[in-house]
């Protein structure tokens, strides 16, 4: 128990709170928030929770304190599922479905898909994707794939439960993308994937303040007025900020691989 404990408070809590202390150097220069000279206690507490419109200061870390909250609620979850076993999994996908909730650190999206994820850990031959893979042909997955993007495009056009057709296409767009992974990495021996699977933790917490600045500053720099080329920038941003946020990992990893341990929660190889 105590060794878990241990695991689980340097797998999450350390990484979160060095990410937060992190997240302040670019309040120096003054947001949308106000100047960091001018926070007071209540702030530097909710810089950790809710400062940034319900996310910590800084808000790409909202998934890790939502995460850590499910934590600290597993051994209620272990048990309920092992009470009402696969029960409990179509209850919460109803509330995820139909009657969607958010506040600060819990939502009904946190709680469907770390309950199904425990849910399939506990039953370990259960395997969702696997059996999806080897029952369900790619070109049908394809299919319902297209026909749900199709139904949220249409959901939002005409603004009709486009929050239901988001939470259902979720689903299948997760299936898909771990389908196509799956196929790239065992078909085509695509095994780079994995180096970049390691560093995702970080990349994912370093993108924001990153990114924010190079948009910002691309978009001071240069002016674009061709709607095709505006249309595919967003994509060219994020492959960008993968790359450099990967290249950012790979120097830590190699000058200084013990505090990259640190702030990733021993994520790093």
């Amino acid at each position: 128990m105590g060794e878990r404990i241990s695991t689980v408070f340097s797998s999450f809590f350390i990484p979160f709170f060095l990410q937060v202390i992190l997240g302040l150097e670019h309040y120096f220069t003054g947001t949308k928030l106000k100047y960091i000279a001018d926070f007071t206690v209540i702030d530097y507490i909710r810089m950790f929770w809710d400062i940034r419109d319900g996310a910590p200061i800084l808000s790409t870390l909202w998934f890790l304190r939502d995460l850590i909250v499910m934590v600290l609620l597993t051994p209620l979850i272990s048990y309920l599922i092992k009470l009402f076993k696969q029960w409990l999994i179509l209850f919460i996908g109803i509330i995820y479905l139909f009657y969607p909730f958010y506040s600060s650190g819990i939502s009904s999206t946190g709680l469907f898909f770390f309950i199904s994820g425990a849910y399939f850990s506990i039953v370990p031959s259960y395997n969702i994707f696997q059996r999806i893979n080897n029952s369900l042909p790619f070109l049908k997955l394809v299919i319902i794939w297209l026909l749900s993007f199709i139904i949220v495009i249409l959901c939002y056009i005409y603004n009709i439960q486009y929050n239901l057709a988001m939470n259902y296409f979720i689903i299948p767009n997760s299936i898909m993308l771990y389908t196509i992974l799956y196929r790239a990495i065992k078909i085509y021996n695509l095994k780079w994937l994995y180096k970049i699977a390691v560093a995702s933790f970080f990349i994912y917490v370093f993108h924001e303040p990153f990114m924010g600045y190079m948009i910002g500053g691309f978009f001071k720099v240069i002016e674009i007025d061709s709607n095709f080329i505006l249309y595919f920038l967003p994509f060219f941003f994020v492959l960008f900020t993968i790359l450099f946020s990967y290249i950012a990992y790979s120097i830590l990893n190699k000058i200084c691989p013990q505090f990259l341990r640190i702030i990733t929660g021993s994520r790093s190889k």
